[in-house]
């Protein structure tokens, strides 16, 4: 398109709109442009000036109507509003633009706006010219005919009887031969088929297996009658005991990871199937870092970090662990310790929270313990808080899983580690306001499932 208006004239200028009319002589819509605009205003004074911002408006709407038909398409549906609030009427067969919605117009004289049973909307998509389709639409059909291509683009006919249609009607090779008649003279043939070929071409003998050594090609290995007793066995505890593996140590031993599971809620373990054992790793919860409130160098502006929560380690059996609840510890807050976690008899504790006094050193969270376990791990300390001249800031004690929450400005970090402790706040701004440690972090329960 070589005269495409992208912007309408005079889109941001000055703009007047021309009337219908104009008693005065004026530009109107109805006379256009009268005799007095022809006449030389330097000599004339009936004389009339072409007027910038009508003009501007005439081109302006002219222009805007073309590039609304050039971007659309379609020309938009005329409104009452558009039309001096008269209702525009559309004669039989006009196409407007309405919502995205492109209508023809089924009625003359139409002044009703669509959707409406004088109006209907065309599709959105037609069927593009097409090659192949061009084909098949140049054939003329006739009865009993079938068409197919006879090259690229190009359709004839063929005939198509009975009984190729009653074939074409069949739903596999087997109902095809059996009304074709072949089911009985080839009821005694075995198709050709490569993987067969391959079989019949085996040396066999006693006590042989035959097996894949590639695509359609075989060998055999020998086949013992221990192995084929063996293979006979219908279950896992057949095979185990055909073995020998059934009682003594076999019937103790730990076997393959069957799963894991990691328990952050208190709640009843439930077993996977076919666990034996479980090896269960608990750890407590991990305490508050401590607050600070300081004026001065004198006073405490520095909290102590909370401690971690002790781990217990424990190798179960099925029975001393199914169905026992666990209880997972808290985290602590608001220089809080941190709760326990327990499970099967072991008792991993929280670890402390952060000291907050009003002297000028603050302890740290003591350790959570652990008892129970075949290994008991104490969590770590918290570290202290210090006033005075050298700032020692409370680090959140950490847990087998990880290290605490670091001390941190107005707010201590809060811990993201299971069981390790929350660090301490300080204040060198001495603001005179009570500022929190961060919380610990909850307590974990991981059961490894073995068969």
């Amino acid at each position: 398109m070589t005269s495409f208006i992208k912007v309408p004239f005079a889109s941001s200028g000055d703009k007047s709109a021309v009337p219908d009319t104009d008693a005065g002589g004026g530009v109107n819509m109805t006379q256009g442009y009268g005799q007095a605009y022809s006449l030389d205003p330097a000599t004339d004074p009936s004389a009339k000036r072409i007027e910038r911002d009508k003009m501007n408006w005439l081109f302006n709407r002219i222009t805007q109507a073309i590039n609304e038909i050039q971007s659309g398409g379609v020309a938009p549906f005329i409104t009452s509003a558009d039309n001096g609030g008269a209702a525009f009427s559309y004669g039989k067969g006009a196409l407007v633009s309405l919502g995205g919605v492109v209508y023809q117009s089924l009625v003359a004289s139409n002044t009703s706006t669509p959707p409406g049973a004088n109006w209907s909307a065309l599709p959105e998509k037609i069927q593009p010219l097409d090659a192949t389709l061009t084909a098949l639409a140049g054939l003329v059909g006739a009865a009993n005919k079938l068409p197919y291509f006879n090259g690229t683009d190009t359709a004839t006919l063929t005939d198509l009887t009975s009984v190729g249609r009653d074939i074409i009607g069949k739903t596999d090779v087997t109902a095809v031969l059996q009304y074709l008649g072949l089911t009985t003279a080839l009821a005694a043939k075995q198709p050709l088929d490569a993987t067969l070929t391959a079989l019949a071409g085996l040396a066999n003998g006693a006590n042989k297996l035959p097996y894949f050594t590639g695509t359609d090609t075989m060998a055999v290995a020998d086949l013992s009658a221990f192995v084929r007793a063996m293979l006979g066995k219908a279950d896992a505890t057949a095979v185990l005991s055909y073995l020998g593996l059934v009682g003594g140590l076999a019937s103790d031993a730990v076997g393959r990871l069957i799963g894991v599971k990691i328990i952050t809620a208190s709640t009843t373990y439930a077993a996977t199937p076919g666990t034996k054992k479980v090896l269960a790793i608990i750890t407590g919860g991990g305490g508050a870092g401590g607050s600070c409130s300081a004026t001065t160098t004198g006073s405490t502006f520095s909290g102590a970090g909370g401690g971690a929560g002790g781990t217990c380690i424990g190798l179960l059996n099925l029975a001393d662990a199914t169905n026992k609840a666990i209880t997972i510890g808290a985290g602590g807050a608001a220089e809080l310790a941190g709760g326990s976690t327990t499970f099967a008899g072991m008792a991993a504790g929280g670890g402390g929270g952060g000291g907050y006094t009003s002297v000028t050193s603050t302890p740290g969270g003591t350790s959570g313990t652990a008892t129970g376990g075949i290994m008991n791990i104490p969590g770590g300390h918290g570290g202290d808080g210090q006033s005075g001249a050298y700032l020692i800031s409370g680090m959140g004690g950490g847990s087998l899983w990880g290290t605490g929450g670091r001390s941190g400005q107005n707010a201590g970090i809060s811990s993201i580690v299971y069981g390790a402790g929350g660090g301490g706040a300080y204040d060198t701004g001495f603001s005179g306001t009570k500022r929190n440690g961060g919380n610990g972090a909850p307590g974990v329960a991981v059961i490894l499932e073995f068969a």
